[in-house]
């Protein structure tokens, strides 16, 4: 089973999150399980609510079930756009 891989730290990402952690049988092992991918730009902390971060330069889509939670619709369909199918 691939990891989950938040893309977006805003408020939405952090609801996403907050959904995925009711889901886990062990709320400890949520870096098991779940991570935050940022723009290189907004590689600022290493965490976001216990769960690690990494910048897009190293994102490989195909290690993870990417949800994209960016509350901006244009945006969220660009990062959409640019994922491979």
């Amino acid at each position: 089973m691939k990891k989950k891989c938040i893309i977006g730290i805003g408020g939405l990402g952090k609801e996403v999150l907050c959904l995925l952690i009711d889901t886990l049988d062990d709320p400890k092992s949520l870096n098991d399980h779940v991570i935050f991918m940022v723009d290189d730009d907004y590689y600022l902390e290493k965490s976001i609510m216990g769960v690690d971060v990494i910048p897009r330069s190293l994102f490989d889509p195909d290690l993870y079930d990417v949800i994209v939670a960016v509350g901006d619709s244009n945006l969220r369909k660009n990062i959409v756009n640019k994922l491979p199918i």
